[in-house]
């Protein structure tokens, strides 16, 4: 090995263009997003939407905010598809190092948001349920949250984790 090749160690590609041979399927990154809706805060929204309106105004305030959404997240897995390339190096590239760093920022403290604000509504209605103190379902919280630090395939062993239990945990209630 020359001095100028190392082994590539970044498992997400971080810092450079995904290579076609490791970039994730359809399937894998489907169920992914299909994860993402359904989040407690979506739900909770969409009960008081459903709870506000009438049938055609909840159908209709569903449909655009949808296609809103779709229209948002196509272009950008569109671009990121054909580029290869993450959130934070397309921004570098649109707006160079010092601009891509508002980008960057907003993003991250969104996530952290979104996935702060999902443990405590899951949280405190689960402790209610089983009778437990939230403290131990936040730091459960916190636990799955080194799951999405560590990447993708975390991500993924974590799901397939959640399903098996589902599917077994439904399976012996009958």
């Amino acid at each position: 090995m020359s001095s100028n090749t190392r082994p590539h160690t970044d498992k997400d590609y971080s810092f450079e263009s995904v290579p076609l041979y490791a970039r994730k399927t359809f399937w894998s990154m489907f169920f992914i997003m299909l994860g993402f809706t359904f989040f407690s805060a979506s739900m909770s929204v969409g009960a008081t939407m459903g709870n506000g309106l009438d049938l055609p105004e909840f159908i209709f305030s569903v449909m655009a905010g949808g296609i809103i959404l779709a229209i948002y997240t196509g272009v950008l897995g569109y671009i990121g598809c054909g580029t290869g390339l993450s959130f934070d190096l397309l921004a570098r590239r649109s707006f160079g190092v010092a601009g891509s760093r508002l980008p960057s920022l907003l993003i991250s403290l969104t996530q952290i948001g979104w996935f702060g604000v999902g443990v405590a509504m899951f949280a405190f209605p689960a402790a209610e349920v089983l009778h437990v103190n939230p403290l131990l379902l936040i730091v459960a919280g916190a636990l799955a949250g080194n799951f999405i630090h560590a990447g993708i395939a975390s991500i993924n062993a974590m799901l397939a984790g959640c399903i098996c239990y589902l599917v077994y945990d439904k399976a012996t209630r009958r």
